[in-house]
């Protein structure tokens, strides 16, 4: 890491020479001016400044002309101002006009260190969530797909070029990969942009009523058919018709939709046959190969449908997708509350980066509008925030089946109930217990970084004594979270 450059501004050469050698000793660089229009014209200088502290009481023009004309200036350094003992007035004009802080004569140097590494803090967390907010910028033409990954841009690649045929596709992955997504994109990108899309969930409704969706059917055509209705694929004629969760199509409706995609004539159901130019794109998380295999899906209609097999990777593959995702998401629900987006602190993108995310972009979305709906105005969202389960609990039948839920451990929930923080710390204590007190490792172990770590032994009063007491266990007793 650079140095931190450091602009000292005061008439009273004497104490500039304390403070410099003050700052340098700290490791900083610093240069210093006796008046107001010697650092306004170094600061035109090339080269750039991290912080400027001022004194406010100077002859001629002061601090407060400074911190004034400073802060018109786009992209500006932070400023601190000084001020003599008891001067809350004058310090509270300069907040008033742009300052971020100001310290009282004389100033300690551990109270002049701490201010500037704060300042320093705060300053590198703007600028990556400024350049956050830039890359977004960059990904906002992509149809509501983010993400710069090689993964993602193989298969945006793939869809693009695939996009102005009407060839028909199978887009497979996980739950919550974003699949209605990509069958949009195929559809914007192709000649049918201006037709309809349509999209249905084959796995929510019943067969009776599937049949009817998808096919339409005449008044009278069956009990509490009061009316005829239009079908899915005519309101799709000329366009797209998106199926998503096909594995989950009843094998007789199987064999009907296979008559359309061959013919391309609808029969409606107690009606009759209308002929329909529709472009069908499929879905599912199912591995249909295996269902044909075993009766559960036709042979024919699957080689129909995956004449292009898409593939979408989980988010777990795609890790560097993490950080712009998460900040695309909590920028949609600020904007929908009318407020600005929180700000991130990056160990909280290492934790979101670091998690296997088994409920995918979906999941993550989710995580991201629970933070920025519960986050205090104007706090910085941190890692500690996130839950245990966050991006880790897989409630899928195979993870069910598996030993489980993380490394072969079971978690058991009492009759009376347990306390969650109480359940965490106990992990935690097993955890060091297991490494023999080497926090590194345990971080590790529990798939956090490490000054996540640091801050719940802290926040759970966990002790070195406690740790060493079980002799390398890797469990521990869940007992009350000590009284600070």
């Amino acid at each position: 890491m650079s140095k931190q450059r450091v602009l000292f501004v005061d008439d009273d050469k004497r104490l500039a020479e304390v403070m410099s050698f003050a700052l340098e000793e700290q490791g900083r660089e610093v240069v210093v001016r006796h008046g107001v229009d010697a650092a306004l014209a170094v600061l035109d200088e090339p080269g750039r400044f991290d912080v400027i502290i001022t004194d406010l009481r100077m002859p001629g023009r002061d601090g407060l002309e400074l911190v004034r004309e400073v802060c018109a200036r786009e992209g500006h350094p932070p400023i601190i101002v000084l001020t003599a003992h008891g001067s809350v007035d004058a310090a509270v004009e300069a907040m008033k006009a742009g300052a971020v802080d100001f310290l009282s004569k004389p100033v300690g140097r551990d109270v002049l260190q701490m201010t500037l590494d704060r300042v320093a803090r705060s300053t590198d967390l703007e600028r990556q969530n400024v350049a956050l907010r830039k890359r977004l910028e960059e990904v906002a033409g992509s149809g509501g797909i983010i993400g710069r990954s090689r993964a993602m841009r193989d298969v945006l690649e793939l869809v693009d070029r695939v996009a102005p045929t009407d060839a028909t596709v199978l887009i497979r992955g996980e739950s919550g990969t974003g699949k209605e997504l990509f069958a949009r994109r195929l559809h914007d990108r192709s000649a049918r942009a201006a037709r309809p899309f349509v999209a249905v969930n084959c796995a929510a409704l019943p067969k009776e009523l599937l049949e009817s969706e998808l096919f339409g059917h005449a008044k009278g055509a069956f009990t509490g058919a009061h009316a005829a209705r239009t079908g899915r694929f005519v309101e799709a004629d000329g366009g797209t018709l998106f199926l998503d969760e096909i594995g989950d199509l009843d094998l007789e409706l199987q064999a009907k939709l296979l008559r359309v995609l061959q013919d391309g004539v609808v029969n409606v159901v107690g009606g009759g046959a209308h002929k329909v130019n529709v472009r069908i794109v499929t879905a599912t998380h199912q591995d249909l190969e295996a269902m044909a295999r075993r009766g559960a899906f036709r042979e024919d209609l699957y080689f129909r449908i995956r004449v292009v097999p898409l593939e979408l990777p989980p988010l777990r593959a795609r890790a560097s997708d993490v950080a712009l995702l998460f900040a695309a998401f909590l920028r949609r629900t600020a904007q929908a509350a009318g407020r600005e987006p929180p700000a991130i602190d990056p160990g909280l993108l290492t934790a979101l980066e670091a998690r296997p995310w088994p409920g995918n972009v979906r999941e993550l979305e989710n995580v991201a509008t629970r933070l920025s709906v519960t986050a205090k105005p104007g706090a910085t969202l941190t890692a500690d925030m996130l839950l245990p389960g966050d991006g880790r609990l897989d409630l899928s039948a195979e993870a069910a089946a598996g030993p489980g839920l993380v490394g072969g451990a079971e978690v058991t929930v009492p009759d009376d109930g347990v306390g969650l923080e109480e359940v965490e710390r106990a992990l935690i204590v097993a955890a060091l217990s297991k490494c023999h007190g080497n926090r590194s490792q345990a971080a590790r172990l529990l798939r956090v970084p490490r000054h996540v770590l640091l801050y719940r032994l802290e926040k759970f009063r966990i002790t070195d004594d406690e740790v060493t007491a079980l002799r390398g266990a890797a469990r521990a007793p869940v007992v009350p979270i000590p009284p600070g």
